[in-house]
């Protein structure tokens, strides 16, 4: 098996920069997607490969390793750049390719040698309803041994195992994707989404976790959702109402580990997990949007029959929930690997220069002088106070 092959340190790299307990690395840029892709750009050169791969602990790398680096990244951003301003007739599938381009560069990174991929490592499955949905295609992950999609996944998630006789479907994918929630809810009217939204609230007690009831309306009872999120009750204590039970309220344990995904503005998101072979499954929204950019470019490119009829004749508006999908891919797909490599995230923000405020309160210590010297003044006015 390939992940036994993992070295222990580059397993939990993995595991550990998936939920970033550090805090972000925010980059000031008008044009995020150009950032990245610099960023990125830079190990497609000899030099910067040979210093990242001896960061993480792979020392003597063949230069045809080296070399297959260089040329994976250099096509995952050629296709990237062409799928940003190709027709989506085409794009699923360019997004698709520069995806498993760029994580197989990377993956060849953490692990230090090509991977031992043969074949996509998924199957299509196309429903038997002439009045298709795409949401509800479905993708079964095979090869657990030498399938790209298991392989990537060991290395850019938790190492859970896709291979296990189970399909996925587009409205699972798209679902646990946190910025597409909102479009999500608006397109499929009944369906379950897989991310729950939390708003972090500072409080005299401390930092805490609080949810919005509104947000899961659509499970029944309301309270479920939380219970399919994997080790909750390792991060957090039971769950309590608020006491205008207005918020479902979620307090850190101490020392506990982020179990959040973010989403591209820092927004926290818990994951609610996928019921797959009697076993609840967690993957990464990475590893989420590789499978279904797989479904997306499989139809544009072996079944244009029903692609062509869909891009063309969809009256559901089920059309601009696959376009948000393709965008989210698009700018987010990079960001995530930067994340997954330096082992911190990377925030890509518009930002304009500050004028840092000398004159506000700091400390609770100042609040309190300030108010001991207004009190005096007073005092001395009134003649109590000499």
């Amino acid at each position: 098996m390939f992940y036994s092959q993992f070295t222990y340190t580059t397993k939990q790299l993995a595991f550990d920069t998936l939920f970033m307990v550090d805090g972000p690395l925010t980059i000031p840029t008008e044009n995020a997607e150009q950032e990245q892709w610099r960023l990125l750009s830079r190990l497609t050169f000899s030099a910067n490969i040979e210093q990242i791969m001896k960061v993480n602990g792979h020392v003597g790398v063949s230069e045809s390793t080296i070399e297959f680096i260089s040329g994976c990244l250099r096509q995952s951003e050629a296709y990237f750049k062409t799928a940003q301003v190709a027709s989506l007739d085409i794009s699923p599938l360019l997004l698709y390719y520069g995806t498993t381009n760029l994580l197989a560069g990377v993956g060849a990174i953490m692990y230090g040698q090509k991977l031992p991929i043969l074949g996509h490592g998924m199957k299509l499955e196309l429903p038997s309803d002439k009045h298709l949905r795409i949401a509800d295609v479905r993708v079964k992950p095979v090869n657990a041994n030498n399938g790209g999609l298991q392989l990537f996944n060991n290395i850019f998630s938790e190492g859970s195992t896709l291979v296990n006789g189970e399909d996925w479907t587009f409205e699972e994918i798209v679902g646990s994707i946190p910025d597409a929630r909102q479009d999500f809810l608006l397109c499929y009217l009944e369906a379950k989404p897989f991310s729950i939204p939390l708003q972090l609230v500072k409080t005299e007690q401390g930092l805490m976790d609080r949810i919005d009831p509104n947000d899961l309306t659509r499970f029944d009872p309301a309270y479920s959702a939380l219970d399919q999120v994997i080790d909750l009750q390792k991060c957090y204590l039971p769950p309590q109402i608020g006491n205008q039970q207005k918020y479902i309220i979620l307090r850190h344990r101490m020392n506990a580990k982020d179990i959040c995904v973010y989403s591209l503005s820092g927004k926290r998101y818990l994951q609610i997990s996928h019921k797959k072979a009697h076993q609840n499954i967690r993957a990464s929204p990475m590893i989420l949007m590789t499978m279904g950019l797989y479904i997306l470019g499989y139809l544009s490119r072996y079944n244009p029959e029903i692609w062509n009829t869909f891009t063309r004749l969809d009256t559901t508006g089920e059309v601009l929930l696959i376009v948000k999908f393709l965008a989210i891919c698009q700018r987010y797909i990079p960001n995530m690997v930067l994340d997954q490599l330096y082992g911190r995230r990377h925030l890509f923000m518009s930002q304009a220069d500050e004028v840092l405020d000398l004159t506000s309160l700091s400390s609770m210590s100042e609040l309190q002088k300030q108010i001991r010297d207004q009190l005096r003044e007073e005092l001395n006015k009134l003649g109590i106070y000499k």
